[in-house]
Order: structure tokens, then C-alpha cells, then sequence
């Protein structure tokens, strides 16, 4: 009511429970703004109108939670009440209806809207009563499908970022890159050849004295050598859904960026990881990586659609002293003391969990113990995304025991600022990974994050339409 003399041009929407419109309550109630609905002859529209309120938006029922086909339910919206707003010029607009026959007596019932929690259910419902739908809108949530959605295809292979360009929820590509001994970046996770997804078929010429390559560092074998992998006949037992794809080989970036650039898909980014580590000196040097890397982003044309990531954060400060144009991403591995023990855990900001005096060479010269703050830290490294195993972000987390790192929590995983600061105070996206439980993705969509890299983006994909952001 005092908005409206605030500012007289502003739409108001008069809110309200069950119980406050109820007749025969001593005096005026503060919950409608001193107004004794007794006055008004329980007539809630009279009520509203009395100061100037264009919509109407009570609970849809009693009990609150309570729905058509309990058989204590009590509608507070009926055919007539809207009936009446309508003839006196407001519309009604119930709150929070999640069940579908409700939803559907609602809509029988002539209302103008519904708030609900599952806009996707009222979605359906409206189009079997042959009600015209909203346009929907291009949601800025960012579904990542990491190693190109391994849940169903084979990681980091054309065929899996093929299948994951078919899909129009898919916002971006994730993927992971090496330098080989002759210079060519390739697609693939590990620093090593890696036996659970590579197999060897044949040397690359005969007798070839690094031949089998599997188990072999990257960075000693040439382009040739590793095109002779088949990368898609083996299907981990952790995604029982993976579709083999027998002979799929490891690619160049130069294929991923042709594929994405054939595929008419001009909507979709790559967010491309540098696999090295600061800790071990086993691929080319985080120069000649970053450099081979920011040339061939260059001569694809996709500065304006990729996102440069790594753990190792002096690849991404490096990325942009190269290029100034090139977003990037500033990656974290970071758990509690029973996790982060020694420098061999690769914790990214506390690299011994209670020990100041060991720092962490993720980080390169920056240094969580002078900082104490995630967003200041992200934004020294001049990267305008912070990407962390979800925990990092939730500060009500329990304590959940399992094998799982993706699963457990504890709340020494915190490292905060929360979410709304690193995003408000510091101008940061939040993208977390790799979430593929769906109660988990819920959870990181409630703390409010821009985005979610999983390996099952088809899973996130339905979280989301729940949730209205697809």
C-alpha cells in the first residue's frame, strides 16, 4: 500500500494466505496493511481495490500445501471469486500450485496466472486445455557437457561432441587439450594415454620402439602415433548409457573447432582445459601450451565463442597477456583436512588444509593464505569465470561420507564468499563441476550459479526444464 505512494505509476500485486482473509477477526490485520477485511464484508476485490491493487494473488487453497484431491481441502480461488476480480478489473494469479489437478481446476477456473515451482508441469497443462503458451525465452544458464557429455558417447571424441551439438539445450562444449611431440594440440583428458578409454591397435610403423602407446605421456608421442588409438570401443562401467563408437580417435582441436563450425551451431562455445600441472614437468611448458593453444584458437576464428580453463592458473593469466580478448576460466580442486594432507593431493588454495606455510602452486604466485577469499583471488588471476568441484560454493553443507567426491560434503569444503558475492561483489560467473546427480544439480541450481558442467547434460537438461530455465 505504501509503495503506491511511493510511486503511484507502479503495478501493484496484493499477496495473501488463506487465513488473513478470513471473516470475524478482532481489529485490522497488519498483513493487509491495517485494512479489517470485516469492512469490506469479507470481500477481499473490494478490499484490494480500495487501495489500488491490480492483482490479486492469494493461496490457491487450504491447507496451504493441500491440493484438489485432498478430501480436507479448502479452495480459496473458485470460478467465482474470479469472476468477480475480473468484472472489477483484477486479475488473479494464485500461489504455489505444483500438483496438476489443481493446476487444471485453476485454469478451469479462469485464473490469469499461476506461480508455481514446476512451470514445466503448468506448461503441459496449459496445452492440453488448449490454452496458447508463452513464448519461451533463451535462458542464460549454461549447460557445459563435459569431455563433450561422456554419459552417452565416448569423452573428448568427435562422435560425443557431434551428439552433444545435436541437442539445442547444450550451451557449450567442455573439453580438455595436450601438446604432442611434434606440436599439435589434441583432445583428450589425461597427460598419459589412458587404458579405461584408449586401446592399441597398431604401430605407426613398423617396429616402432614406443609402440604400445597406451600408458605413454602425450607429450613423447606424435599425432601420427596417438590417430592410431581407438578411443571408442571401450565403455566405462560408470556410465552404463555410453554408446561405444568403435574406432573413434583422439582429434585435433582444429577437427572440434571444423565440427562445431560445420554443425550451423553459431549459438555454442568451447570451454577448452590445459591439462598440465605445475607439480610434475610431463608436458610442454606452460608457455609453449598456452602459446600453441591461443594460436590455434586464433587461426579458427573463435576467440569471441571459447573460454581458456585450467587448474594450472599461470596457463590463464598467460592466455590473457597474450590475447586480451580471450575470457577465462579460473579452475579449483578444493576439499577438507582429511583430503588435502600434502602438496601431492593438488588442492588448489589450501594445498596442506590447516598449513599456511605450505602454499600452492595451482595458483601460481597468488596465494589463498593472503587473501582468504575465493572471488579476490579468481579476479587477481584475471579470469572473469570461477569453476570449482560444487562444494567449494555451499556453506550449509552437512556432513555425507562417500566414495564419491562428486557426492561427499563436509562443511570445511566451504570456501566462500558465497555465490550472490562472487557474482554482485566481483562480477564472477559461477559454473561448478562435474555434477550428475540430480538431486545435487537441484541443489547447485538453488544456490544460484550460471551454469553446471556434468557428464550427463541430458539429466541436467530435465532438472532444469523443472526448474523453467529450459
Amino acid at each position: 500500500m505504501r509503495m503506491r505512494q511511493v510511486e503511484s505509476r507502479l503495478p501493484l500485486v496484493a499477496l495473501t494466505n488463506y487465513d488473513f482473509l478470513q471473516v470475524g477477526q478482532p481489529g485490522a490485520s497488519p498483513w493487509l496493511g491495517g485494512i479489517d477485511i470485516d469492512d469490506f464484508g469479507g470481500d477481499p476485490i473490494r478490499a484490494i481495490r480500495s487501495f489500488g491493487a491490480t492483482t490479486f494473488s492469494p493461496v490457491q487453497g487450504f491447507p496451504q500445501n493441500g491440493t484438489v484431491t485432498d478430501s480436507a481441502y479448502r479452495p480459496c480461488v473458485t470460478r467465482e471469486l474470479v469472476r468477480h476480480a475480473h468484472a472489477n478489473g483484477i486479475k488473479v494469479v494464485p500461489w504455489t500450485v505444483d500438483d496438476i489437478p489443481t493446476m487444471s481446476k485453476l485454469v478451469d477456473d479462469g485464473v490469469d496466472g499461476i506461480i508455481t515451482d514446476y512451470p514445466d508441469r503448468l506448461r503441459t497443462v496449459l496445452a492440453s486445455h488448449g490454452r496458447r503458451l508463452p513464448q519461451a525465452y533463451a535462458s542464460p544458464f549454461d549447460v557445459q557437457a563435459h569431455r563433450g557429455g561422456r554419459a552417452t558417447r565416448p569423452e573428448n571424441t568427435l562422435p560425443a561432441f557431434a551428439h552433444a551439438l545435436e541437442n539445442p539445450a547444450i550451451s557449450t562444449l567442455e573439453l580438455d587439450t595436450g601438446v604432442t611431440a611434434d606440436g599439435q594440440l589434441v583432445v583428450l583428458h589425461d597427460r598419459t594415454v589412458n587404458g579405461s578409454h584408449c586401446a592399441d591397435t597398431a604401430p605407426v610403423r613398423p617396429r616402432d620402439p614406443q609402440f604400445p602407446y597406451v600408458g605413454d605421456l602425450v607429450r613423447d608421442l606424435t599425432l601420427a602415433q596417438l590417430k592410431t588409438l581407438d578411443c571408442g570401443s571401450r565403455t566405462p562401467a560408470d556410465h552404463p548409457r555410453q554408446v561405444a563408437v568403435p574406432g573413434a580417435r583422439i582429434p585435433t582441436l582444429a577437427e572440434v573447432f571444423a565440427l562445431v563450425g560445420s554443425s550451423g551451431r553459431t549459438d555454442v562455445a568451447l570451454n577448452i582445459e590445459t591439462k598440465i600441472s605445475p607439480l610434475v614437468a610431463d608436458t610442454a611448458p606452460y608457455q609453449i601450451f598456452t602459446r600453441t593453444l591461443v594460436r590455434e584458437i586464433q587461426r579458427a576464428g573463435f576467440t569471441d565463442r571459447v573460454t581458456v580453463q585450467s587448474f594450472d592458473w599461470r596457463t590463464i593469466r598467460y592466455a590473457r597477456q597474450l590475447d586480451r580478448r580471450l575470457e577465462t576460466v579460473a579452475l579449483i580442486w578444493q576439499y577438507g583436512p582429511a583430503e588435502c594432507t600434502t602438496a601431492a593431493d593438488e588442492c588448489s588454495l589450501r594445498a596442506v588444509y590447516g598449513d599456511p606455510t605450505v602454499k600452492s602452486l595451482w595458483t601460481g604466485d597468488l596465494d589463498w593464505w593472503r587473501h582468504h577469499d575465493v572471488g579476490a583471488l579468481v579476479r587477481a588471476a584475471g579470469a572473469g569465470t570461477v569453476s570449482a568441484n560444487w562444494q567449494v560454493h555451499d556453506p550449509r553443507q552437512p556432513v555425507v561420507a562417500s566414495a564419491d567426491w562428486y557426492l561427499r560434503q563436509n562443511p570445511a569444503y566451504f570456501h566462500g564468499p558465497q555465490v550472490a558475492v562472487l557474482q554482485d561483489r566481483y562480477r564472477l560467473k559461477v559454473v561448478p563441476y562435474t555434477v550428475n546427480d540430480a538431486t545435487v544439480m537441484q541443489r547447485v541450481i538453488d544456490l544460484g550459479v550460471d551454469g553446471i558442467i556434468s557428464d550427463d547434460p541430458d539429466l541436467l537438461i530435465g532438472v532444469l526444464i523443472r526448474n523453467g530455465l529450459r
